[in-house]
């Protein structure tokens, strides 16, 4: 038969907490990595995910992805090129 100390005890150990992506990207904004191609390469992440994380944390503000932004540009482009051959 095992001893006392050998024998599990009926309380349980504290579980370690489950690190997520979420947790992670805002410890390595906070630890000075702040371009998002390299926190998406280090966590896995969408740079649209890290974008709302660390707008959600309140770490930046005003983030939009460069591929919508283009989007938005050739839109206007193409807005005005269609005004001006109505003219």
């Amino acid at each position: 038969m095992l001893s006392k100390e050998a024998q599990p005890s009926n309380s349980e150990a504290p579980r370690p907490q489950r690190v997520t992506k979420k947790h992670q990207i805002i410890a390595l904004y906070l630890s000075g990595i702040t371009a998002f191609e390299d926190l998406a390469t280090m966590t896995g992440a969408q740079p649209s995910y890290i974008g709302a994380v660390l707008q959600q944390a309140g770490l930046i503000r005003g983030y939009f992805e460069g591929v919508s932004h283009l989007l938005h540009e050739a839109l206007l482009g193409m807005r005005s090129v269609l005004f001006l051959a109505k003219s």
